[in-house]
């Protein structure tokens, strides 16, 4: 009888549907946790969770042992002299239980008092409207490989509006929204194209992103155990 030798293949599952259950909440759901967890982070050059080239924000962002990893946004940078764009190339460290969320093409938007509106043309309406116009924008339609298995036009989601509690002084979230001290983001929707991963066995996942046919991200999801990953 033959023993199997070498590293098994790796193992994960990627999940689209923004309905499916993810340890015991929808993905829509995760997605409005993800917002409201990100907007409470600290706005530095190493915690601001909507640009994190390195990772950084991400190891800062996520308690050590939670059921859902938030991989956190960026975006490519440049250009180089040939008019391209450099590929964000991150690093995160991921436990074998958790599930991973990541922001494929996402958008956040947040209205109301003490908060400059998002521009839009010709818009007229109330804070709660221009949240819902603005989710309703177009995304790209971006492409996600895992393990050298492709997910192609993922469905958007849209939470819809939820309450993402108070722009508090030096937060993300007051950051990103651009709102006063103390301004209330009760009126916050989040939407776009969201992919997650689950039943990630041990070893080094390499997640990437591609638009038309150009690599924008490469994120490899190391997998350790709870206490001894890195």
């Amino acid at each position: 009888m033959s023993v199997p030798t070498g590293t098994p293949p790796l193992g994960s599952t990627l999940i689209d549907d923004p309905n499916a259950i993810v340890a015991g909440k929808t993905v829509t759901q995760w997605v409005e946790d993800y917002v409201r967890v990100a907007y409470a982070a600290p706005a530095t050059d190493t915690t601001y969770p909507f640009v994190d080239h390195t990772g950084s924000a991400a190891e800062a962002l996520n308690s050590f042992c939670s059921r859902m990893y938030f991989i956190t946004g960026d975006t490519p940078t440049g250009p180089r002299p040939d008019g391209t764009f450099y590929t964000s190339d991150r690093t995160f460290h991921i436990r074998p239980f958790q599930s991973v969320l990541v922001p494929v093409a996402a958008r956040a938007d947040s209205e109301g008092d003490g908060i400059p509106p998002t521009p839009l043309e010709n818009f007229q309406g109330a804070p709660e409207e221009l949240v819902l116009k603005v989710l309703d924008l177009p995304y790209p339609n971006v492409t996600v490989n895992l393990d050298g298995r492709t997910l192609t036009d993922l469905p958007i989601v849209n939470t819809g509006i939820f309450d993402a509690g108070i722009a508090t002084k030096g937060s993300s979230g007051q950051a990103f929204t651009g709102a006063d001290d103390g301004a209330s983001l009760a009126l916050t929707g989040a939407g776009g194209r969201y992919a997650v991963v689950t039943h990630l066995t041990p070893g080094e996942h390499v997640l990437t992103e591609t638009l038309n046919g150009v690599v924008q991200h490469i994120d490899h999801l190391v997998v350790g155990d709870c206490y001894h990953n890195r």
